[in-house]
C-alpha cells in the first residue's frame, strides 16, 4: 500500500499532572482521537450491481479492468511524485461517463489494498454515484458540506479502504455551494481525518456549468473523460483552455472507444 512517509500522526493535547511533594509539574501528551475509518458504516456492493453498472474494476484479474488499473497506477505515481492527492474528474460535455470512470477508478484503487481512497460525489446538480454503486438511502450531502451534519455518520466504507461521500438530493445552487468556505473547510476536515492516499471528486462537465471552475482551486490535478462516440475536438480544446494554468491535467480517458460508427469529426474514431 502506498502511503505518505511516516503516515498520519495522532493529534495531541496537553494536560498537566497535579503537583506532588518533592516533584515538579510535568506536562504529559494526551491523545485526542479524531473520527476515522473505524467510524464509517460498512457497505457492500451486490454482484448484480457491479454487472449492471459495468463496474469491471471491482473484480480481480478482470481483463476489462486493465484500463482502470493503468489509470490507478498513473494516479498513485502522480501522488508520489508530485503530491497530487486531490483529483477532480470531469468531461467537456455531459454524458461522457465521468461517474462511470470515477467509480471504476476508485474500485481499482481499493482492490488488493492498493491505497486508501476517498470518493466524493460533487455532481451536485444531478448526483448519480450512489445509484451507480447500488447504495440506497445515502441521504443529502449538502448539510454535511455546510457543516450541519456529522460527516463520519454520512460517509460509507467499502472493502475497508474506500470511503464514499454520496448524495441523493440535487443542489440547485451547486456552484455557490462549492465556492462556500464551509464546503472547503468540511472537505479539508474529512481529508485530514481519513488521510487517504487519493481523493477523487466526481464532478459535472466543465463546459456545461461553472461548478468545475468554482472548485478548481481546491484540487491538485484533473482527469478529463471524453466520449469516443460524441466528443468533438473543439470540445476538448475548449476544456483544455478552461483548465490552462489553473490545474494540471493528469490525463484524458477515452470512454466508449469501441464504437467505430461515429462521425469522422468525432474524437476517438479509429483508435
Amino acid at each position: 500500500m502506498f502511503r505518505k512517509p511516516g503516515g498520519r500522526q495522532p493529534t495531541t493535547s496537553s494536560r498537566t499532572t497535579p503537583a506532588v511533594a518533592g516533584t515538579s509539574i510535568v506536562t504529559v501528551p494526551s491523545l485526542r482521537l479524531e473520527p476515522g475509518w473505524n467510524n464509517l458504516r460498512v457497505v457492500d456492493i451486490a454482484p448484480k450491481t457491479l454487472l449492471d453498472s459495468r463496474l469491471v474494476a471491482a473484480a480481480d484479474r478482470a481483463f476489462s479492468s486493465n484500463t482502470f488499473d493503468v489509470l490507478r497506477t498513473t494516479v498513485l505515481q502522480a501522488a508520489k511524485d508530485h503530491g497530487w492527492r486531490r483529483v477532480l474528474l470531469t468531461a467537456p460535455t455531459r454524458r461522457c461517463g465521468t461517474t462511470f470512470v470515477a467509480a471504476n477508478l476508485a474500485l481499482s484503487l481499493s482492490r488488493g489494498g492498493a491505497a486508501r481512497t476517498l470518493l466524493v460525489d460533487l455532481e451536485l446538480r444531478n448526483p448519480s454515484l450512489a445509484a451507480t454503486l447500488g447504495i440506497a438511502d445515502c441521504g443529502p450531502l449538502l448539510p454535511v458540506l455546510q457543516g450541519l451534519g456529522a460527516w463520519d455518520a454520512h460517509l460509507r466504507c467499502y472493502r475497508g479502504n474506500l470511503a464514499l461521500a454520496l448524495n441523493d438530493t440535487a443542489v440547485p445552487e451547486a456552484a455557490e455551494t462549492l465556492l462556500a468556505p464551509e464546503t472547503r473547510a468540511t472537505l479539508a476536515r474529512i481529508v485530514t481525518a481519513l488521510d487517504p492516499d487519493v481523493v477523487l471528486y466526481d464532478m459535472p462537465a466543465a463546459l456545461s456549468c461553472d461548478d468545475v471552475q468554482a472548485f478548481l482551486p481546491a484540487v491538485d490535478a484533473v482527469i478529463v473523460v471524453v466520449d469516443g462516440t460524441k466528443t468533438l475536438a473543439d470540445d476538448i480544446s475548449r476544456c483544455e483552455a478552461l483548465l490552462a494554468d489553473r490545474a494540471p491535467v493528469l490525463g484524458f480517458v477515452l470512454n466508449r472507444a469501441e464504437d467505430h460508427g461515429a462521425s469522422r469529426r468525432r474524437y476517438g474514431k479509429g483508435r
